[in-house]
């Protein structure tokens, strides 16, 4: 499945002058759709959690492009190992809930570290009303050769929520075709 910018806007509710210099930046060049070509440029599936990826991290968490880009290019192989990337569904996840704190080193704009809370377990109690977790925290590629006092937190983002809305947006807005079927409930 692909989309041209148009319809990733639409499809996503961001301003289409946004998705064109988001894709330019976060996406390979287009052999099809140069500057003035005529052609649009085709948005794949996994290309499209990318964008929606980097927009959230522009517009909600107020990053720059280039660091949103750093972010996810660091996020990536996570992503593919713990089902946060196309061709996931909802089901396919063993955790309840997944956030991720972005800490960034005092001394460098692009220098990252991230701890991931996998939430496995979530309960509440009917007569006390008192909510009960089970959870992991994991660190993802801390550098080892940066001391910890220098790190500082930046941001907190549930990725699982960011990556459900992506899906549910997706069904929504375009449909229930057989292919978007497909792809959501593998």
């Amino acid at each position: 499945m692909e989309f041209t910018n148009k319809q990733f806007s639409e499809i996503f509710w961001f301003k289409l002058t946004k998705v064109r210099r988001w894709a330019q930046a976060l996406l390979p060049p287009d052999v099809v759709a140069k500057r003035r070509s005529g052609y649009a440029r085709k948005i794949t599936y996994q290309q499209a959690w990318e964008l929606f990826l980097l927009g959230n991290f522009v517009e909600n968490n107020h990053y720059s492009i280039e660091r949103s880009i750093k972010i996810i290019s660091d996020l990536r192989e996570w992503m593919k190992l713990h089902g946060f990337y196309a061709g996931f569904s909802i089901n396919q996840r063993p955790y309840h809930s997944t956030s991720i704190t972005i800490s960034n080193y005092i001394e460098s704009k692009l220098l990252f570290t991230y701890t991931a809370r996998e939430i496995f377990n979530f309960s509440v109690d009917p007569d006390t009303g008192i909510h009960t977790e089970k959870y992991t925290v994991k660190t993802i590629d801390l550098p080892t050769t940066v001391k910890p006092e220098f790190w500082y937190m930046d941001r907190h983002f549930e990725i699982s929520h960011i990556f459900d809305k992506f899906l549910k947006r997706l069904k929504s807005r375009v449909g229930k075709s057989e292919e978007i079927l497909a792809i959501i409930h593998r």
